[in-house]
């Protein structure tokens, strides 16, 4: 007996379909932590599965539809030209025997979990983080791996201290056709009447972590990280890739990816909006825990937290107050993810 599972990008512009047999079934799979999933997917990590070629097969409603990017000289990456949904990445000649999906983009089968079809056996190039990443806050008793070798078991050893702050952080994409530098706020930021609303005490930037349906699957990744950046911090010293959808039918919001590399970088409520989510998997990895704060202040100590209490779904009323946004979601679509993070939130002290 066998399963046939389907999945696809969020504006169904690319679709595809694999069986597997049940008893293969849950497929392993692994979280993968090198630069080239960062910065082409836009989040932290991807997770991958392998799956047999000779039963992977693709459906594309418009011609054009499947971007393919070279993204190292052995790997060919695969996402939908119209909303940027990372899906895939496989042999450069396109002809090898399995093909590494995106398993956050699968549709569960009707009587079956998350839990049924994946499980994660391991994190790997956990070296190319800075001091292990967004694995610290995933508390899933997975094992970890300095590169993509199991002889090289990662250990929370020192790393090279961070840089200096300074005035600005860089980010970008992958081919690096968006790339953008975001200042800080003038000390004055408190009489800007936009700034006064975005920029939490010690002159930092808001962030959560989201589990929404829409951002995984526009993105590929198995969850997503938000910080809040008032747009007239952000300056791009290049944007030629940039592309734009409009993910929802409800609403006038706006997601930017990488037309070449499929990079999800930002997202806007409103075309000229003040305020952009910017994705911070694509920031200096290094500079991120002295710009963001991933936590709202106790009660009452902050103005700038009622502001994304009414931004942000569940900025205020997460458990214990944890930077996690649209749990209804994650706990429905991928329980056990949802959980390990709820869990090394709990313990950590970043992020």
């Amino acid at each position: 007996m066998s399963t046939t599972i389907q999945g696809g990008c969020h504006c169904g512009g690319v679709r595809y379909t694999f069986s597997i047999d049940n008893e293969k079934l849950p497929l392993s799979a692994g979280y993968c932590h090198c630069d080239d999933c960062r910065l082409t997917i836009g989040g932290f990590c991807g997770l991958c599965a392998a799956i047999p070629a000779t039963t992977f097969v693709w459906i594309e409603t418009f011609d054009g539809a499947r971007v393919r990017y070279k993204a190292s000289p052995l790997l060919v990456r695969t996402h939908c030209g119209r909303c940027g949904t990372s899906l895939t990445a496989d042999d450069d000649d396109g002809k090898g025997l399995f093909v590494a999906l995106f398993v956050s983009t699968i549709d569960i089968p009707p009587g079956l979990t998350y839990d049924n079809i994946v499980t994660p056996t391991y994190h790997i190039f956990l070296d190319s983080t800075w001091k292990g990443g967004i694995a610290t806050i995933m508390d899933d008793g997975v094992p970890r791996y300095k590169s993509g070798s199991e002889d090289n078991p990662w250990t929370d050893e020192a790393q090279e201290t961070a840089p200096a702050c300074s005035g600005e952080i860089t980010g970008g994409c992958h081919c690096k056709g968006i790339q953008f530098t975001v200042r800080r706020a003038p000390e004055n930021w408190a009489e800007d009447p936009v700034l006064v609303k975005w920029i939490k005490k010690g002159n930092r930037f808001s962030a959560i972590h989201c589990f929404c349906d829409s951002c995984r699957r526009v993105s590929g990744a198995p969850f997503w990280s938000w910080a809040f950046v008032p747009y007239k911090l952000i300056t791009f010293t290049s944007n030629i890739t940039e592309r734009i959808y409009r993910s929802s039918p409800t609403k006038p919001c706006e997601r930017r990816f990488c037309g070449r590399c499929g990079c999800t970088f930002s997202y806007t409520a409103s075309p000229g909006f003040e305020m952009w989510d910017m994705s911070v998997a694509t920031f200096d990895p290094s500079r991120v825990e002295d710009w963001l704060s991933f936590r709202p202040a106790p009660a009452g100590e902050d103005p700038v937290d009622e502001v994304l209490g009414s931004y942000i779904n569940g900025w205020l009323d997460s458990p214990e107050r944890r930077p996690v946004s649209h749990a209804v979601d994650g706990e429905k679509y991928n329980p056990s993810l949802f959980k390990a993070v709820m869990r090394g939130l709990a313990h950590s002290e970043r992020f």
